[in-house]
């Protein structure tokens, strides 16, 4: 049987044995119905060419990669968080300010107009290019950029969001060769979408006991 893979912008996550899906290239999350569905969870534990052509035509899976179909979705246990720890009693400085004012207004301008796998693209290239610098996952300097950063949004003069946010945070932290990615997580019954910043077991942006609460789908 020819091999097949993920379509590009697709992952998924299973709840309860039902597939949940993220589609970046459309900026939606779907379900599949029940002959499909049924034919996705046949074609993840046996591959056949009936299941495979059934899930081709309903552009769910593409040819051209020996890859098994997989989440695309690996990241450690969380175990901490940067929002649960202690802040800095200092405040930070005018430039900071600045800078993390603008970094989130030009996100959200950017996920207003532009399509959500673009934008993730770019987040990806410009954290490889800092990583060709000294990049580190050290958590005491993350934690303390990481406060520095949600001390400043505090001030920004808009309405929070996890998406925009955790673009924007991942965004300065690369800034300061500092790696971190963004976490995609629903949960089925009822549904919900939600995502955060995190680097390793760390979250940066979010309580542990909110992103435990959902299944993770997507690691960027």
């Amino acid at each position: 049987m020819r091999p097949y893979r993920l379509r590009d912008g697709l992952s998924y996550c299973l709840i309860d044995g039902h597939p949940l899906f993220l589609d970046t290239a459309a900026d939606r999350y779907f379900r599949l119905s029940g002959d499909t569905e049924r034919a996705f969870i046949s074609y993840i534990e046996r591959p056949t060419p009936d299941a495979a052509k059934r899930l081709v035509d309903r552009n769910i899976l593409a040819e051209g990669s020996p890859d098994p179909v997989s989440t695309g979705a690996v990241v450690p246990s969380a175990e901490a968080s940067a929002l649960e720890q202690p802040f800095p009693s200092a405040s930070c400085g005018p430039r900071m300010a600045v800078e993390v004012l603008a970094t989130v207004f030009r996100t959200r301008h950017r996920l207003g107009t532009q399509r959500l796998q673009s934008i993730l693209d770019d987040l990806a290239a410009f954290r490889r290019h800092a990583a060709t610098r000294t990049t580190t996952t050290d958590d005491d300097a993350l934690v303390r950029h990481a406060q520095a950063f949600l001390q400043v949004r505090r001030l920004v003069p808009i309405e929070t969001c996890c998406l925009p946010d955790s673009i924007a945070m991942v965004t300065f932290l690369a800034r300061r060769h500092l790696q971190a990615h963004i976490v995609f997580g629903v949960t089925r019954d009822p549904f919900s979408a939600h995502c955060w910043a995190q680097s390793g077991g760390l979250v940066l942006n979010d309580t542990l006991g909110n992103t435990r609460s959902y299944a993770v789908i997507r690691v960027v």
